[in-house]
């Protein structure tokens, strides 16, 4: 294998293949994997709960828009932040990005495991889902190009599938008195369901990500997330609405295959099976697509020194990120490994809604900062779209569950730490340490003569107690003495 460090990502990627990226991106797990559970939080009431999740995101894929054609670089939205608010704000974006979308490549390969079990009902999810991830490794290690056809074939016969969904479903066992009433549990769990359904709509985001790969970015990027945004969100309401319209909103609820249980009802058994093989090629295109996010947001993270130098080597042959694609796969396999949905689920939306609210209002930022940039789309109405579409993201936040939240904030503490030490640099890094290590054992010293002189007690056994002192002595004298060879020059 040939490598370079200093390279340009070749523009291979025209209209089309930035649509169907953006499309293939949005409809996976948000159709095929959360549409059921949803049914069941909210009812009847999903379709507006998918209508709402649209009306907040159309803000942000506007502001997207003008973003991406005024800064046509790898990174999508970190980029945007980077030029248009400054280092940690950006790196914030970054990081939180890169969260949503590993999390939710995770999601699409769990969704593929549960696809494989309407033929295979005792199938392991694990194992199909970490198999999938090594290969859309491969494939997005081999190139571009080469994505961009896989995702053209498999979005288009995923359109065409499910196409044939809505209209069998409205022309064969649709049943409006399955809507009524549209609001069982009250209309507040409509509204919660957006947070859950809310990483439906953030597949357009990809498409930013490959910027520098796309050919006439100021034309093309604006089209292709319009086109992808309203083209999916068209789509999840007449979906959502087949789906309650034929079967019963608390039996969808129950369903791992929920549109597969609605195809049978109208389409016959041939239709069942048919959505399953769209479910299998709906999270196929999703991995793909986030996979590609995922990667490229660490190349430019590392691109900026905030990760590990090593991360923004392009293959000498394909032209692609291959190391940031290596290391953001692992992780994806990792998360993978926990093989629940709604965790997954929920720690994404997470981290796309904190690293969108800063995208959003990086328009601001950037008009004010750098007017002289030339910026083939403009978004309407400005500064209120962009300070709606900040605010539009963080709506959701408070309906995520709490053990995601909780992992959200792990993981923004590891992000601080990872910048943090990056920006102190190895010398400074040391020191900091040095003065870690000082403080420590001066601490533990003075706890040590406390206890001594019986101000404060041992709450240990009585024949542990000398034990213990010694041991405290010792690690407060190597804790001073590691302090001192760190900080010496």
């Amino acid at each position: 294998m040939v490598e370079r460090t200093e390279a340009v990502m070749e523009r291979r990627l025209g209209l089309l293949s930035a649509t169907m990226i953006g499309i293939g991106g949005t409809i996976g797990a948000g159709v095929f994997v959360l549409i059921g559970k949803a049914a069941g939080m909210a009812g009847p009431g999903v379709v507006f709960s998918f209508i709402i999740g649209a009306l907040l995101t159309l803000f942000t894929a506007i502001n997207y828009s003008e973003l991406s054609a005024a800064v046509p670089v790898s990174g999508g939205g970190y980029t945007f932040t980077h030029y248009a608010i400054g280092k940690f704000p950006s790196f914030l974006t970054g990081w939180f990005m890169w969260c949503g979308n590993m999390f939710y490549c995770a999601l699409c390969a769990v969704g593929f495991s549960q696809a494989l079990r309407y033929f295979i009902p005792s199938l392991d999810v694990t194992l199909p889902a970490l198999a999938v991830v090594a290969v859309f490794t491969a494939i997005n290690v081999k190139g571009s190009k080469e994505t961009g056809g896989v995702q053209n074939v498999l979005t288009v016969v995923l359109i065409a599938i499910l196409t044939l969904f809505i209209v069998g479903g409205f022309l064969h066992g649709f049943q409006p008195s399955n809507l009524v009433p549209w609001t069982p549990k009250g209309v507040l769990p409509v509204f919660t369901t957006v947070g859950y359904i809310y990483v439906c709509y953030i597949g357009f985001e990809v498409i930013s990500t490959c910027s520098e790969e796309i050919k006439d970015p100021g034309k093309n990027l604006p089209r292709s997330i319009m086109i992808s945004f309203f083209f999916s969100a068209l789509l999840f309401t007449f979906v959502s609405l087949v789906s309650v319209g034929v079967v019963p909103w608390d039996e969808l609820g129950h369903s791992e295959t929920p549109l597969s249980l609605v195809a049978e009802k109208t389409l016959g058994p041939m239709g069942g099976l048919l959505l399953s093989v769209a479910a299998i090629l709906a999270t196929l295109t999703s991995i793909n697509a986030s996979m590609i996010s995922s990667a490229r947001i660490a190349y430019a993270l590392a691109r900026d020194g905030y990760m590990p130098g090593a991360l923004t080597r392009i293959h000498e042959r394909f032209g692609t990120p291959y190391v940031s694609v290596l290391f953001s796969s692992v992780l994806i396999a990792l998360f993978t490994t926990t093989g629940v949905v709604d965790l997954l689920n929920y720690v994404s939306d997470f981290g796309f809604i904190i690293g969108l609210a800063l995208i959003n209002y990086s328009v601001v930022w950037l008009r004010n900062r750098h007017p002289e940039i030339e910026r083939p789309f403009k978004v309407p109405l400005y500064p209120y779209v962009p300070i709606l579409g900040a605010i539009s993201s963080l709506v959701v936040l408070p309906s995520l569950h709490p053990e995601a939240i909780g992992i959200g904030l792990l993981w923004s503490i590891l992000g601080l730490l990872v910048y943090y030490i990056t920006m102190l640099g190895p010398t400074r890094l040391r020191i900091a340490f040095g003065g870690i290590n000082i403080g420590l054992g001066v601490l533990s010293l003075i706890l040590f003569l406390l206890i001594m002189e019986e101000v404060v007690s041992l709450p240990v056994a009585p024949d542990l107690y000398n034990l213990t002192m010694i041991a405290l002595l010792i690690f407060g004298v190597l804790q001073i003495v590691a302090g001192i060879f760190n900080i010496k020059d």
